[in-house]
């Protein structure tokens, strides 16, 4: 009598410990799920838990994307792939849906080609975007402000550029693109300080700094509008100018400014300067007539032929040649 009571009593104690235990499992899980505060991954695991217990089955993440929707960005799955992998339902996961709420909003667009594309196509010797904004502010300036705008744009090795400097202000004065328009743009944008428009002697180096030319001003104006372009090159020199100096006479010119052991890239830049004529004829910019334009530019490549033809006749010619092949219908070229 004693053993069976005994036992009786053990099995009910042992019935009572695992009443307790299962008790205090579901009172944790409930204070685990009342403690999960709202908002960022936390909430999340906190409200598909509780919709797991009330549907009995895999939780979904339509309360994620509802407090996606309301903060404006993107909430973390890493508690809706937890809950989902314990529960073991099929259906979209987590990142998938995600996915959706993240690209759902996008919407793509075509480009569509324009007629003013063809005048890209102009342009080999320089790079064409570059181009086509040089010839967006032509009509600003003079005859000299053109000329160092072109002559820049070919590029030039620095060992020559130093010996074909642009002459200073006082021997070749600002015109109206760079005294009108650059100076008072980069200014205003804080590209440039106004010691550097007029020069400046460097505290450190007590050197003197020489004020921006014509071309670097252009050149810093077309990198802000254009900051991902970066084969667009520009070297300020005056080397056609000062040939023009001296009638054309390119053999007097070199001479004269002891560049007889550079002539050589001297005349390439001369030929490169016929067919960047070439080039910029088949466009017409704004504000200038054509007639102008194109007759301005054939001047100048008329003057530098016959100059490069007293050099070198082969490679003048075939210079022309290679211009010709490459000309465009000028009628579709406006800008």
């Amino acid at each position: 009598m004693i053993e069976s009571s005994d036992a009786g009593s053990g099995d009910e104690r042992t019935d009572d410990l695992a009443v307790e235990e299962h008790g205090s499992e579901a009172s944790a899980e409930s204070n685990v799920a009342d403690e999960v505060p709202s908002g960022g991954a936390s909430g999340l695991l906190g409200m598909l838990i509780q919709e797991a217990r009330k549907s009995g089955g895999v939780a979904t993440t339509s309360g994620a994307k509802q407090s996606v929707g309301k903060s404006g960005g993107v909430a973390t799955t890493s508690g809706a792939k937890q809950s989902v992998g314990k529960a073991g339902g099929g259906g979209r996961s987590a990142p998938t849906e995600m996915a959706d709420v993240r690209f759902n909003d996008y919407e793509p667009e075509l480009a569509i080609a324009t007629p003013q594309m063809e005048m890209l196509f102009a342009f080999r010797s320089i790079n064409s975007i570059y181009a086509i904004f040089l010839a967006e502010h032509m009509h600003k300036a003079n005859y000299e402000e053109r000329l160092q705008l072109l002559e820049a744009a070919l590029d030039m090795p620095v060992s020559v550029a130093k010996s074909a400097r642009v002459p200073s202000s006082d021997k070749l004065p600002d015109g109206p693109l760079a005294s009108e328009y650059l100076d008072a743009e980069l200014l205003t944008r804080g590209l440039v300080t106004k010691d550097e428009l007029t020069g400046y002697r460097d505290e450190v180096t007590e050197r003197y700094v020489f004020p921006l030319r014509l071309a670097e001003k252009m050149h810093l104006l077309f990198r802000c509008e254009f900051p991902n372009i970066h084969d667009a090159r520009s070297t300020a020199v005056w080397c056609i100018g000062d040939l023009l100096q001296f009638g054309g006479d390119f053999n007097k010119y070199v001479r004269a400014r002891d560049l007889t052991k550079q002539e050589g890239i001297i005349f390439r830049h001369c030929l490169r300067m016929i067919l960047l004529c070439g080039e910029f004829a088949q466009i017409e910019p704004p504000g200038i007539p054509p007639e102008t334009w194109r007759s301005e530019l054939a001047e100048l490549a008329a003057l530098l032929t016959d100059a490069c033809r007293a050099v070198d006749l082969t490679s003048t010619d075939e210079t022309l040649t290679a211009l010709e092949s490459c000309k465009l219908d000028p009628e579709q070229l406006v800008l």
